[in-house]
């Protein structure tokens, strides 16, 4: 017989989690699914676990391939498809057609009408790629990436880890050889797909609250054509657009939006209201100078090389700088690969109060911002900062 006890407690301690925030927070809700968690880390046996992994793992396989072949997009939204029909459209064997769908739809995917016949729900509607679907597939390229560690340390030496263009995740998609984004840039599909992922994080994961804007109101308001913030490999400028939520008019001053052309290229101007895009790559100098600087956000480019560099995470700016924004963007070292999160670190990240928690979240990942500097530059700078 199995000793409950420990469960019991730890659903009594939820349930009143649940009373005592019946509208939570962003933080909040991230606490009470930790509650949930634990409620059934009290039950589980190893096999449990590993069973748990095979469920998870066999139901993004039949998302991510429903999505990536298209079928899922051949689901209407409003009415039903079927399995034939749905198999004539993607040249596949009704039978594979039947059991994808079979699998998601134990999961909560989909909605199964009558006997091979299927419609959308909330769930499924969110996986599609103009919705949260983005994000999801690049954590498939990322768990892709892990399934070809094993062989791809037993094929290079350790030094090799270090190397731009042999990368882990390079490896993983057959293009060692090249650098991260090369590889990435060469399928323009799956590169807006990576950009679109960034935005979806950022939704998720709001930079609001995170410093106290208005004691440089008189600052910027004084200079106003000075920069306020520059975000340096921003994307599609999420953060900038969510600044400017917290703060209407950002005081007047100017925000700038750093990135690859590639990226840039993709935006309208509707898209990034009173906003300056300015083409940028991070591996060159930055083209924003100031003596007293007031902020500008950090990219998460590199993996993290040692405790020392790790420990400017946590550094205390110095007076009149911001603290960093750290960006979760694709490392060019180590594992390489894109946002660098898992959903459980991100749900970790996430969770946290102000910088400190975030880039608590970055050293979890490998991760460090990129040290915007040259040898010869102030040494003294803390990363990040303009």
């Amino acid at each position: 017989m199995e000793d409950t006890t420990a469960a019991l407690r730890a659903a009594e301690e939820l349930v009143e989690a649940l009373k005592s925030h019946p509208q939570a927070s962003h933080a909040e809700h991230l606490a009470l699914l930790a509650r949930v968690d634990k409620v059934r880390e009290k039950l589980e046996t190893p096999y449990d676990v590993i069973e748990k992994q095979q469920e998870v793992m066999s139901t993004a396989g039949a998302m991510y391939t429903l999505i990536m072949t298209g079928a899922i997009k051949k689901v209407p939204d409003e009415g039903t498809t079927t399995a034939e029909k749905l198999a004539a459209e993607m040249n596949m064997d009704v039978s594979a057609i039947q059991r994808l769908m079979r699998v998601a739809i134990v999961a909560g995917f989909f909605v199964e009408t009558a006997p091979d016949t299927y419609a959308h729900n909330a769930l499924s509607q969110a996986y599609q790629l103009h919705a949260q679907g983005p994000f999801f597939v690049l954590c498939m390229d990322f768990n892709k990436m892990c399934m070809a560690l094993p062989d791809y340390f037993k094929t290079h030496q350790p030094e090799e880890l270090y190397d731009l263009k042999k990368s882990p995740f390079c490896f993983s998609v057959g293009k060692e050889g090249k650098t991260y984004y090369e590889a990435i840039d060469e399928d323009p599909e799956h590169r807006n797909i990576w950009n679109v992922c960034l935005q979806i994080i950022e939704k998720n994961m709001p930079i609001s609250g995170m410093f106290p804007w208005e004691t440089l109101k008189e600052k910027v308001e004084q200079e106003p054509e000075r920069p306020f913030f520059v975000d340096v490999a921003g994307g599609r400028g999420q953060a900038l657009l969510k600044l400017q939520e917290e703060i209407p008019g950002a005081y007047g001053g100017k925000l700038i939006l750093q990135d690859l052309p590639i990226v840039l290229d993709t935006l309208k101007a509707e898209d990034i209201p009173n906003v300056e895009p300015m083409a940028y790559d991070i591996f060159t100098p930055q083209p924003v100078k100031s003596k007293s600087p007031r902020c500008r956000s950090a990219a998460v480019s590199k993996a993290n090389l040692g405790q020392r560099r790790a420990r400017l995470l946590h550094a205390a700016p110095p007076p009149r700088l911001l603290p960093v924004r750290v960006h979760r963007h694709p490392q060019e070292h180590g594992l390489g690969h894109g946002p660098g999160f898992s959903p459980d670190r991100l749900r970790h990240a996430g969770a946290g109060e102000g910088r400190a928690r975030a880039a608590e979240g970055a050293v979890l990942a490998g991760s460090e911002p990129d040290v915007h500097q040259r040898e010869g530059e102030d040494a003294g700078r803390v990363p990040g900062h303009v």
